[in-house]
């Protein structure tokens, strides 16, 4: 399957269905919205950041290191 087929496949997914359901509440930007989760919503809204949260710290420190090693800092 090509890149954009799928992408046109995850796009006319909905809240319905299990995936669309739990990327709707993983990028659900509004506040509002997100107090007024269930119980198992924050849950996994909150599993998600944190897993999101060190993934990007792990690739900023991988960065990090690189740019380091390219200057000979230490």
């Amino acid at each position: 399957m090509l890149w954009d087929e799928f992408t046109t496949l995850l796009a006319g997914l909905n809240g319905e269905t299990p995936l669309g359901y739990l990327v709707r509440i993983r990028s659900e930007k509004n506040r509002k919205v997100r107090d007024k989760f269930t119980a198992q919503e924050r849950k996994i809204y909150s599993e998600w950041r944190s897993r999101h949260s060190r993934t990007v710290t792990h690739s900023l420190e991988e960065a990090d290191w690189a740019l380091r090693k390219i200057f000979g800092m230490k």
